[in-house]
Formats: C-alpha cells, structure tokens, sequence
C-alpha cells in the first residue's frame, strides 16, 4: 500500500507544474550561471515543497481534528 501510495505522489508532483517548468527552463539561457545555479535550487526547494505537501496530504498530517489547539 505504501508503494502505491508513493507513486502516486511521484507521479501528481511530475504533473502538476510542467508548463511552469518549461518556462523558467526556456529562461536559462539568458542568465548568468550565478543565476542559473539560484533557478535549478529554487526549483528543487519547491519540488520538495510540493512533495510534501502531496505527502502530508494523502497521508492526511497537518489536520486539525476538533479538540486540537
């Protein structure tokens, strides 16, 4: 159940954002490697962050339930 539940997750993540992607890839090009090397970490923060925010979603983390403060 666990593997399934992980892909799932790879895939939604790899889906979600690839217009987005493909943008800021195209606009490479034009800037300075300092830059490019900014871009490429940036866009790994936020694969992780979507990542985990698919995570906490499907196994359901960062509920408040009634009762909770």
């Amino acid at each position: 159940a666990a593997i399934g539940r992980i892909g799932r997750l790879l895939s939604a993540a790899g889906e979600r954002d690839r217009e987005k992607k493909a943008l800021l890839e195209a606009m490479k090009p034009y800037l300075s490697p300092k830059r490019r090397e900014k871009m490429d970490k940036a866009m790994k923060l936020a694969r992780l962050a979507g990542l985990a925010g698919i995570a906490a979603a499907e196994f359901g983390l960062g509920e408040k339930e009634e009762g909770d403060v």
